[in-house]
C-alpha cells in the first residue's frame, strides 16, 4: 500500500487579504526627498568575504530558545527583504541572518563582472562559516527566495540543516525567465524621485507585498541615489552585470538544462537543479505565489518528490512570495518548529 501523500493533500491555500503599500512607498519617497535615509534597520553588519565586504543583517532573540535561520534573498533584491520575518522569528526564539548577495544591496560588486553558481555559492558557504558558530548549525534552517533557493540547492550536501523553506521556486527555470532577469539588471537606468517610486511600486506590487514595517525598508534598500548635474536622480542599487550568472549557465552542464539554446532567447539556456534539489535531506515547505510567471503549480507537481512536506499556495502573490504578512510569517515559523522539535 503506498502511504506517500499525494501533492494536493499537501497544498494548502493562504490569502494575504488586501494587498496594498502605499503608506511605504510615501514614506520611502519622503525620506529620499529630504536627504535623511536611516540606517539599515538590524543591518550595517559586514563580514570579509572571498571576493569583498559582504552586508547581512541580524535579528537577536531575548533568549535563543529556537534554531538558526539564514535567508537568501532573489535576484535583484537585498536582505531587506526578510526584515519582517526576522523580527517574528527573533521573537519566537530564533536567530535570525539575511545576507545581500554579491551585486547586491550593500556587498561588493565583483570586479570582473563575472558571476556564476559557483562563485555565489562558495562565497555564501563562506559566510554562513563566519557568521553562524559551529554550535549553531546543527538547527539551521534556511529561507531562500528565487536565486536565494536554487543556491541552497547548490548547496545541499554542503550545507546541511534541520528545514528548509523554498519560496517560489523549484529545480527547473527556463531560458525565457533568465533572459527576463538579465534584462532587469541590464536596465541601470536613473529615474527621477517620483518615476522611482512609481516603478518601485508597480514592480513590488507583484509580490504580494503589504503594509509593513519590512515592506518600508526592503523598497529603502533597493534604491540608491546618484547626481546628474543639479539633478538628482535614482536607481536600483545592483550590479548591472550580476545576470552574466544567468549567461554562464548555458557553458556549464552541471547546472543546464539538455535544451538548445534557441536564437529568441539570445543563446541563453533554462537551468535544472533536479540533481541538487534531490540532495536535500532535511523536511521542505514550498512556498507558491498563485500568480507567478516564475513557476507554477504543474512544476510544482513536476518537482514534488523527496521531502517535500508542505506546499503553501498564496493568493494574490505572484515571484517570489512577499515575507511580509505576519499570519503567513507565522506558519512558516510554525513548520520549522515542528521539524526541530523531530531534531
Amino acid at each position: 500500500m503506498n502511504t506517500t501523500p499525494s501533492f494536493k493533500s499537501l497544498t494548502t491555500p493562504y490569502s494575504l487579504g488586501k494587498v496594498n503599500f502605499d503608506a511605504s512607498l510615501n514614506a520611502v519617497r519622503e525620506e529620499l526627498a529630504s536627504d535623511h535615509v536611516p540606517e539599515p534597520l538590524n543591518g550595517g553588519h559586514y563580514i570579509d568575504g572571498l571576493g569583498g565586504r559582504v552586508h547581512y543583517r541580524a535579528y537577536m532573540p531575548q533568549s535563543h530558545t529556537m534554531g538558526t535561520i539564514i535567508g537568501l534573498h532573489g535576484a535583484t533584491h537585498n536582505s531587506g527583504f526578510y526584515h519582517d520575518i526576522g523580527v517574528q522569528a527573533s521573537l519566537a526564539g530564533y536567530k535570525f541572518y539575511a545576507l545581500d548577495m554579491p551585486g547586491h544591496g550593500d556587498s561588493y560588486h565583483r570586479p570582473d563582472g563575472n558571476y556564476t553558481y559557483d562563485n555565489l555559492t562558495d562565497e555564501i558557504q563562506h559566510c554562513i562559516e563566519q557568521i553562524i558558530p559551529a554550535t549553531d548549525r546543527g538547527q539551521l534552517c534556511k529561507i531562500g527566495s528565487s536565486l536565494g533557493g536554487q543556491a541552497f540547492m547548490v548547496l545541499s550536501e554542503r550545507i546541511a540543516g534541520a528545514a528548509t523553506v523554498l519560496n517560489d521556486i523549484g529545480p527547473l527555470i527556463s531560458a525565457q525567465v533568465h533572459y527576463l532577469v538579465i534584462k532587469n539588471f541590464e536596465d541601470d537606468k536613473a529615474h527621477s524621485l517620483d518615476d522611482m517610486i512609481t516603478t518601485a511600486g508597480k514592480r513590488y506590487m507583484a509580490y504580494g507585498m503589504t503594509e509593513s514595517a519590512g515592506t518600508t525598508e526592503f523598497i529603502r534598500a533597493s534604491l540608491e541615489s546618484r547626481t546628474n548635474g543639479d539633478e538628482k536622480l535614482y536607481r536600483y542599487k545592483l550590479d548591472k552585470n550580476f545576470g552574466s550568472i544567468y549567461r554562464n549557465v548555458a557553458v556549464n552542464p552541471q547546472y543546464a538544462d539538455d535544451k538548445p539554446a534557441h536564437h529568441r532567447d539570445h543563446g541563453i539556456k533554462g537551468s535544472d537543479l533536479t540533481k541538487q534539489f534531490k540532495k536535500i535531506k532535511e523536511p521542505i515547505l514550498m512556498l507558491h505565489g498563485q500568480e507567478s510567471r516564475f513557476f507554477n503549480l504543474q512544476q510544482l507537481e513536476n518537482c514534488f518528490a523527496g521531502n517535500v512536506e508542505q506546499i503553501i499556495s498564496v493568493e494574490k502573490a505572484g515571484h517570489p512570495v512577499a515575507l511580509s504578512n505576519q499570519g503567513l510569517n507565522t506558519q512558516i515559523i510554525q513548520f520549522l518548529n515542528e521539524k526541530l522539535e523531530a531534531v
